[in-house]
Protein backbone atom coordinates (compact mmCIF):
# COMPACT_ATOMS: atom_id res chain seq x y z
CA UNK A 1 0.00 0.00 0.00
CA UNK A 2 2.59 2.16 0.90
CA UNK A 3 4.22 2.07 -2.56
CA UNK A 4 1.03 2.42 -4.06
CA UNK A 5 0.47 6.16 -2.04
CA UNK A 6 3.92 6.90 -3.22
CA UNK A 7 3.18 6.95 -6.70
CA UNK A 8 0.15 8.76 -6.65
CA UNK A 9 0.21 12.34 -7.54
CA UNK A 10 -0.18 14.12 -3.93
CA UNK A 11 -2.47 16.82 -5.33
CA UNK A 12 -5.12 14.31 -6.08
CA UNK A 13 -5.24 12.80 -2.37
CA UNK A 14 -7.43 14.36 0.06
CA UNK A 15 -7.62 13.82 4.01
CA UNK A 16 -8.96 10.31 4.03
CA UNK A 17 -6.50 8.96 2.02
CA UNK A 18 -3.52 9.99 4.10
CA UNK A 19 -5.10 8.94 6.78
CA UNK A 20 -4.89 5.55 5.14
CA UNK A 21 -1.37 6.00 3.95
CA UNK A 22 -0.18 7.06 7.80
CA UNK A 23 -1.92 3.99 9.24
CA UNK A 24 0.55 2.03 6.65
CA UNK A 25 2.87 3.89 7.45
CA UNK A 26 2.95 3.38 11.23
CA UNK A 27 2.69 -0.36 10.43
CA UNK A 28 5.41 -0.42 8.65
CA UNK A 29 7.29 1.88 11.05
CA UNK A 30 7.91 4.39 8.18
CA UNK A 31 8.63 7.19 10.62
CA UNK A 32 10.26 9.66 8.48
CA UNK A 33 8.05 9.60 5.74
CA UNK A 34 5.07 9.20 8.28
CA UNK A 35 6.17 12.77 10.11
CA UNK A 36 6.00 14.59 6.79
CA UNK A 37 2.56 12.82 5.83
CA UNK A 38 1.02 13.90 8.87
CA UNK A 39 2.08 17.50 8.66
CA UNK A 40 0.37 17.66 4.86
CA UNK A 41 -2.66 15.45 6.02
CA UNK A 42 -3.14 18.53 9.45
CA UNK A 43 -2.61 21.41 6.89
CA UNK A 44 -5.55 19.97 4.40
CA UNK A 45 -8.22 18.69 7.03
CA UNK A 46 -11.22 20.10 8.37
CA UNK A 47 -12.36 16.97 10.04
CA UNK A 48 -11.68 16.83 14.15
CA UNK A 49 -11.54 13.33 13.10
CA UNK A 50 -8.63 13.39 11.17
CA UNK A 51 -7.19 16.18 13.01
CA UNK A 52 -7.01 14.23 16.02
CA UNK A 53 -5.76 11.18 14.31
CA UNK A 54 -2.52 13.40 12.00
CA UNK A 55 -1.72 14.54 15.42
CA UNK A 56 -1.52 11.63 17.76
CA UNK A 57 0.32 9.45 14.72
CA UNK A 58 2.23 12.22 14.67
CA UNK A 59 3.66 11.83 17.92
CA UNK A 60 3.90 8.15 17.52
CA UNK A 61 6.07 8.85 14.35
CA UNK A 62 8.24 10.98 16.83
CA UNK A 63 8.52 8.99 19.74
CA UNK A 64 7.64 5.33 18.31
CA UNK A 65 5.80 4.83 21.99
CA UNK A 66 3.13 2.15 20.61
CA UNK A 67 1.49 1.76 23.63
CA UNK A 68 0.76 5.56 23.58
CA UNK A 69 -0.32 5.26 20.12
CA UNK A 70 -2.79 2.66 21.10
CA UNK A 71 -4.21 4.13 23.94
CA UNK A 72 -5.19 7.07 21.94
CA UNK A 73 -6.33 5.09 18.93
CA UNK A 74 -8.65 3.58 21.26
CA UNK A 75 -9.84 7.01 22.85
CA UNK A 76 -10.50 8.33 19.44
CA UNK A 77 -12.54 4.77 18.98
CA UNK A 78 -14.86 5.98 21.73
CA UNK A 79 -15.05 9.48 20.65
CA UNK A 80 -15.87 9.28 17.85
CA UNK A 81 -18.10 6.31 17.45
CA UNK A 82 -21.36 8.13 16.64
CA UNK A 83 -19.39 9.55 13.49
CA UNK A 84 -17.85 6.75 12.29
CA UNK A 85 -19.19 4.40 9.76
CA UNK A 86 -19.39 0.49 9.71
CA UNK A 87 -16.17 0.23 7.64
CA UNK A 88 -14.22 2.79 9.67
CA UNK A 89 -15.62 0.84 13.11
CA UNK A 90 -14.47 -2.57 11.45
CA UNK A 91 -10.84 -1.16 10.52
CA UNK A 92 -10.50 0.39 13.74
CA UNK A 93 -11.46 -2.69 15.47
CA UNK A 94 -8.71 -4.71 13.72
CA UNK A 95 -6.25 -2.35 14.27
CA UNK A 96 -6.96 -1.95 17.71
CA UNK A 97 -6.64 -5.51 17.98
CA UNK A 98 -3.65 -6.46 16.39
CA UNK A 99 -1.86 -3.31 18.19
CA UNK A 100 -2.82 -4.81 21.57
CA UNK A 101 -1.51 -8.32 20.24
CA UNK A 102 1.67 -6.73 19.73
CA UNK A 103 1.75 -5.50 23.02
CA UNK A 104 1.02 -8.84 24.45
CA UNK A 105 -2.46 -7.59 25.67
CA UNK A 106 -4.53 -10.56 25.02
CA UNK A 107 -7.60 -9.16 26.81
CA UNK A 108 -7.64 -6.15 25.16
CA UNK A 109 -6.79 -7.99 21.67
CA UNK A 110 -9.48 -9.88 22.18
CA UNK A 111 -12.05 -7.39 23.50
CA UNK A 112 -11.51 -5.86 20.15
CA UNK A 113 -11.74 -8.87 17.73
CA UNK A 114 -15.13 -9.55 19.98
CA UNK A 115 -16.50 -6.02 18.78
CA UNK A 116 -15.45 -6.89 15.07
CA UNK A 117 -17.72 -9.66 15.37
CA UNK A 118 -20.60 -8.27 16.65
CA UNK A 119 -20.00 -5.50 14.10
CA UNK A 120 -19.88 -7.84 11.19
CA UNK A 121 -23.18 -9.41 12.16
CA UNK A 122 -24.81 -6.43 13.19
CA UNK A 123 -25.91 -6.15 9.59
Amino acid sequence: AVLCFNEIPHETLKDRHYYSYIICLGETENFELGKQICEIGLSITKTPYYRYIFKIYKEYFQDGNLKKLTRNIEKVFNQYDDFLDVFENEFLCVLLGNQYKRLGNTKKALEYFEKLHQLNYSY
